[in-house]
């Protein structure tokens, strides 16, 4: 049985093997100097602006990469941006380390995020006590924005859109 046959029928997963992966087609890249062009459409004050994390800590070299991104969506437009990232296999402690990073690279730069958006993973007991300990972590370093956690149940494309929405619609 071929592997995307296996997965539509015994894990409900109807997708094929080449659509789980994000092509370089799918992405437009602007220049942060962009953000700052007075007649252009991309401004930094027109942007609303989240941290998205997406725990996967895991010591199989084949595992997800961790990844902590700074997401911006267009106030007029409603284009999502990936303004930066960090990706990597890594522990919680160096995804937690990336989250400072991310969180002060948005402030010098002149970005105001507004959330933290963190995947609310139980899949191992690293992700789960990365989760539990997130709120503890941005209190200690005075990060206080709101946290909002959602639970994975679509494949990663879908996942980042269908929660990234309602949380930009909130004020």
């Amino acid at each position: 049985m071929l592997p995307k046959n296996r997965a539509a029928l015994y894990q409900q997963d109807p997708i094929a093997a080449t659509d789980g992966i994000f092509k370089r087609s799918y992405f437009e890249y602007f220049r942060l100097s962009d953000f700052e062009l007075a007649d252009g459409l991309l401004k930094k004050h027109e942007l609303r602006v989240g941290i998205f994390i997406d725990p996967a800590f895991s010591t199989s070299s084949k595992s997800d990469d961790a990844v902590v991104g700074l997401v911006g969506e267009h106030k007029t437009s409603k284009n999502y941006y990936l303004l930066d990232c960090i990706a990597e296999t890594s522990a919680p402690s160096r995804t937690r380390a990336n989250i400072m990073t991310i969180y002060n690279k948005a402030v010098v730069n002149g970005f105001t995020p507004q959330f933290i958006c963190c995947e609310n993973v139980t899949i191992n007991k690293e992700q789960t006590k990365f989760v539990k300990e997130l709120r503890a972590f941005l209190v200690e370093n005075q990060i206080n924005i709101p946290l909002r956690l959602y639970e994975p149940k679509q494949n990663k494309i879908d996942r980042i859109k269908y929660n990234l929405e309602p949380i930009f619609s909130q004020k």
